[in-house]
């Protein structure tokens, strides 16, 4: 997770607690002073009336601060999730984020992307293939055993290397 997922995980919290603590206060300020008002005898329309723009307004304000600290803790909470890593999610979040800025900012393109295989990860690959091979007797113990030879042989074989200079190497080898 990173700075900024964690600043807006902690800015979301904060967010919460002072405009939720606030809400409550300005809640209980009203119950206190409809209650005053009966206790007093005075209308209670008119002291609605008196303390209602104020109120009014501040509890707008604190349930805006409240609504938008909760939508930024369920989006932090939605970014640290498990997303499933497909590279075609990928590309169609990739096309989206191409045409929109604002589905640009959320990077998900980046989150869904699957990463990519280390050079070992290929060899293992590379061999778990010849395996199969071998096992369903497309190529002879020989071929497989000088294929696994030149993979474990050479870090240079793989698929990023030219067909030509990959040619070179394995006949260097043999």
């Amino acid at each position: 997770m990173g700075i900024k997922n964690k600043t807006l995980l902690w800015t979301s919290l904060v967010g919460i607690v002072v405009s939720g603590g606030l809400l409550v206060a300005v809640g209980g300020y009203l119950a206190l002073m409809v209650g005053l008002s009966i206790a007093n005898g005075a209308p209670i329309i008119a002291t609605l009336v008196d303390i209602a723009p104020p109120a009014i307004f501040g509890i707008g304000a604190l349930l805006v601060v409240f609504g938008l600290s909760a939508v930024g803790l369920l989006w932090s909470f939605v970014q640290m999730a498990s997303l499933p890593k497909s590279e075609r999610l990928a590309t169609l979040f990739d096309l989206a984020e191409s045409h929109n800025s604002t589905v640009r900012s959320l990077g998900f393109a980046d989150l869904l992307r699957p990463p990519q295989p280390t050079p070992e990860e290929r060899t293992e690959q590379a061999i778990a293939e010849l395996k199969q091979q071998y096992v369903n007797d497309e190529i002879t113990e020989a071929e497989f055993e000088q294929k696994v030879n030149q993979l474990v042989g050479s870090e240079r074989i793989d698929d990023t290397t030219t067909p030509r200079t990959r040619q070179e190497t394995i006949e260097t080898r043999q």
